[in-house]
């Protein structure tokens, strides 16, 4: 896209005029450079007719504008931060979007996929890190790649905590079936309730925790959210 065809785009939006109502409510050329950017970028992202739910990558946005796809992404992520509209529940609904669409590596053990939105990112990390103690993030820093433990954590995190109970209750049945099966004993954990039922559920899974796992929070972030009332088939059906 051009210049030009961007300014078509926006030529009957009312773009123009509540950009200049930014520039000028602030008092005229006091915003500093990166702050004139970021209101501008972000008047277009709404305005557009068809930006406003799905923009263009990073990379298109920053051939566009002539900038580094880093400080576009730095733009993008406080432009995400400045959203005060967006609830938990809807932050947990679009992370959910987010890990349907996630790949399969390592043989099904482990996942990976992108978050470009910084506040969604962070949100996923401070969930796991509550619940997980790591979050694995590489490559340009919006590709996350998970274990199928931190997977797991991820999506039962999204769940009410009535289902995430249920489902904590689940996996901590199961792996206590296997255990006595094994006739292995407990050992005690000062961590969060979810990292030792996942945990004992990993020890009692063995070679294939990482694999059914992955599934767990497949089956959540694509059922469970809305079919909380099956939440323990959903658990019993993806770990079995």
């Amino acid at each position: 896209m051009k210049i030009e065809a961007l300014a078509k785009d926006l030529e009957k939006t009312g773009f123009l005029p509540e950009l200049l109502r930014v520039l000028v409510d602030r008092g005229f050329g006091t915003l500093p450079a990166r702050e004139t950017a970021i209101s501008v970028l972000d008047l277009i992202l709404r305005k557009h007719p068809e930006w406003s739910k799905s923009h263009p990558t990073e990379y298109e946005l920053a051939r566009l504008f002539r900038a580094s796809p880093r400080k576009i992404r730095g733009y993008l992520d406080e432009i995400s931060y400045r959203d005060s509209s967006r609830s938990e529940t809807e932050l947990c609904k679009d992370l959910a979007e987010v890990l349907v669409s996630a790949e399969r590596i390592s043989e099904g053990s482990f996942v990976i996929f992108e978050i470009d939105d910084g506040l969604l990112r962070d949100y996923a990390r401070k969930l796991v890190r509550e619940n997980a103690g790591v979050f694995e993030s590489g490559i340009s820093g919006s590709v996350v790649k998970m274990s199928g433990q931190q997977f797991a954590v991820l999506s039962l995190s999204l769940l009410p905590e009535s289902a995430r109970k249920k489902a904590v209750a689940e996996l901590e049945r199961v792996a206590a079936q296997d255990d006595k099966r094994k006739g292995a004993a407990r050992q005690p954990k000062s961590k969060s309730i979810l990292r030792i039922a996942l945990e004992n559920f990993a020890s009692s899974a063995g070679k294939q925790a990482g694999r059914k796992l992955v599934d767990l929070g497949f089956a959540i972030a694509t059922g469970g959210l809305s079919e909380v009332s099956s939440i323990v088939s959903i658990v019993r059906k993806a770990v079995s």
